[in-house]
């Protein structure tokens, strides 16, 4: 099976980019989709079952936008969302070509982020740590057995780059147990990819596969690529 996963940079489904973006997750036949910094309508061209999670707000924001954006061709059950901390998170059970599996998508937190007017301001990282201190417990919780996948943007690249090392370490922790299929340079893309795609026990990628963010013209259609691996059991 094909999973998913990109960063849509918050363009507005009848947005140019948007629609580009969409086309290109469809033509990549996906089985499970998990976007990021998207907006609730992102994939209604296609049909199959959406949830989301809204998450907290960093700046001005349309009322429309969605953190995190989970699409499965079957509808889900078992949906949990997170908490303090945790709010851009959403996890459920769907059925796929390797049967059910538990798809965990998350948008953490940028080293910077903050709420709007806050004073003082939190300390950069900060309150990225505190996301992936919630996204330990709430992996720590789940159920072992539904094979399970966690996708969206982690905001750090595998391996370390640009991240102070106390940082990098807690996101490990925080996916102890999880193979991180899209760590290092991402194929025909040339790049590491802050968006990544980790595998619980029994799951294998054996391919990942880099989906090009530049239009035909040379223009750019997200500041982030997009990214997809197949998965076997």
């Amino acid at each position: 099976m094909r999973i998913l996963n990109w960063n849509f940079e918050r363009r507005p489904p009848h947005s140019w980019q948007a629609r580009e973006l969409v086309e290109r997750t469809r033509a990549a036949e996906p089985d499970i989709i998990c976007l990021t910094e998207a907006y609730a309508g992102s994939l209604d061209d296609l049909a199959g079952h959406v949830i989301s999670a809204v998450g907290r707000v960093w700046s001005k924001t349309n009322e429309a936008e969605r953190k995190v954006l989970l699409w499965s061709p079957n509808d889900f059950s078992d949906v949990i969302y997170g908490g303090t901390g945790t709010e851009a998170l959403v996890s459920a059970i769907t059925e796929t070509p390797l049967g059910p599996l538990r798809i965990t998508g998350v948008c953490i937190p940028y080293h910077m982020a903050a709420p709007p007017g806050i004073k003082p301001r939190p300390k950069p990282w900060s309150i990225h740590l505190t996301y992936l201190q919630g996204l330990k417990d709430f992996l720590a919780g789940l159920d072992g057995g539904v094979p399970s996948v966690i996708a969206g943007d982690f905001n750090q690249r595998i391996p370390i780059s640009h991240t102070p090392h106390a940082v990098h370490d807690a996101m490990l922790d925080s996916i102890n147990g999880y193979r991180v299929a899209t760590e290092g340079v991402i194929p025909s893309i040339g790049e590491a990819t802050i968006d990544h795609i980790a595998l619980g026990p029994g799951l294998t990628s054996e391919q990942v596969i880099g989906i090009s963010n530049i239009s035909a013209d040379g223009k750019r259609l997200s500041d982030h690529f997009g990214v997809a691996a197949n998965l076997v059991l």
